[in-house]
């Protein structure tokens, strides 16, 4: 199930993977599987 997540997909990324990625902190280093530049 690989599909581009939306805003409210990635809340719930970040709900589960929060040290993974922030897409709302640009700033910061992106890694992990669901790094993805939007």
């Amino acid at each position: 199930m690989e599909k581009r997540p939306n805003a409210q997909d990635y809340d719930r990324l970040l709900l589960n993977d929060i040290p993974l990625i922030d897409v709302r902190a640009p700033g910061r280093v992106r890694s992990g599987s669901n790094a993805r530049c939007p």
